[in-house]
């Protein structure tokens, strides 16, 4: 009897994140899929001088699903990586056979633009939260976490004044989609996550409990259930 082909998946990781937040999650995934991680240009060991954009991102993302993965792939994206895999399933047709997206900032205006970007700032990072910065070091080493930030703050202000991803955009989207969020994240409320999710027409929404923002405040084991019921039936 042949054994069952894993389905291939591709984990997307968020803003001034890199890959390697990706490592712990890959044993538990393991056994059920074909798992691909990635650095966005510009983070982890993927050093590049382009400014950042969401454009960039998606355009890197294909590239790699075209050169490295055969298709059909299924995309788990993180905060900003799951804004790519959005952007990607509203403009390019057949690329990502489902998505998952969970903590993805979706309210993008002026406001919370300049909100985010109060947070990314360096010298204030260093002085209040010292380990943080150290990390930061450690994960972009060769590139420079003081440009990481600077970068991705510019892209969030591009956004706060032009979203990508709207009620009216994800429209187009033709792929089934699972929406997640931590009822106790911050960042990323409830309520701009629905409304974004009802306007996906093969769409279904999640709250994961007891649950912030931060990826490593995540439990892979808590949320492999809604991966497998989402990519596997």
């Amino acid at each position: 009897m042949n054994a069952k082909i894993k389905p291939n998946l591709l984990l997307l990781h968020g803003a001034i994140g890199s890959k390697t937040q990706f490592e712990p999650w890959i044993p538990v995934l393991n056994p059920y899929y074909n798992c691909y991680i990635l650095d966005f240009e510009g983070h982890g060991q993927n050093n590049t001088n382009s400014e950042f954009s969401i454009q960039r991102f998606a355009t890197q993302v294909i590239q790699y699903i075209k050169a490295e993965i055969t298709q059909p792939v299924n995309v788990f994206g993180y905060s900003m990586g799951g804004y790519v895999g959005l952007y990607i399933a509203q403009h390019y047709h057949g690329i990502i056979d489902k998505l998952f997206t969970f903590a993805t900032k979706l309210d993008w205006n002026a406001e919370t633009a300049q909100k985010e970007v109060k947070m990314l700032n360096p010298a204030i990072i260093r002085q209040k939260v010292p380990k943080f910065a150290d990390e930061l070091q450690k994960r972009h080493e060769g590139i420079g976490w003081e440009n990481v930030l600077f970068k991705t703050a510019e892209m969030m202000l591009k956004l706060g004044q032009s979203p990508l991803v709207t009620v009216q955009t994800v429209k187009s989207i033709d792929i089934p989609v699972q929406m997640g969020v931590g009822d106790k994240d911050t960042m990323v409320s409830i309520e701009e996550s629905i409304s974004i999710c009802r306007n996906i027409a093969k769409s279904s929404f999640c709250v994961l409990p007891n649950t912030l923002h931060p990826i490593e405040k995540i439990d892979i084991h808590f949320l492999l259930p809604l991966i497998r019921k989402f990519f596997d039936e």
